[in-house]
């Protein structure tokens, strides 16, 4: 299915225009990133072969590029926009975790978003 097969109301870009970015899917996030006539269609392979964001994250350009139709032009990109998102949580963590916390798990998922986006960063323990 094409892009300007969908009607108006239906694609990405005018969804993310009109209703922001929480409402899109993660397929239609990608398929934007992707920016071609077949991105929907190569969003949605990529998510049936990787499973989710975090192991599309983690291939490298050869695996997404195994995908007919994503050359290493769209891997790149894919994996760059996929590389902001924990950086950006370093530099403006969200607002309720910055909030008091009021139980254990607060302080869990506070713990672990930090370390996932050092861990990104490149930054290993030296045991």
């Amino acid at each position: 299915m094409k892009v300007c097969d969908l009607p108006l109301t239906d694609r990405p870009l005018y969804r993310l225009s009109n209703l922001g970015g929480n409402y899109l899917s993660n397929v239609e996030l990608l398929a934007l990133v992707i920016g071609t006539e077949q991105s929907i269609v190569l969003a949605q392979q990529l998510f049936t072969k990787f499973k989710s964001l975090e192991s599309i994250h983690k291939a490298s350009i050869q695996e997404l590029t195994s995908i007919k139709g994503i050359g290493k032009n769209q891997a790149g990109k894919i994996l760059a926009s996929l590389e902001i998102s924990p950086r950006l949580v370093l530099l403006y963590p969200p607002t309720a975790i910055t909030q008091p916390k009021e139980i254990p798990i607060d302080y869990f998922f506070l713990v672990r978003i930090t370390l996932r986006a050092l861990l990104n960063f490149g930054f290993r323990s030296i045991d």
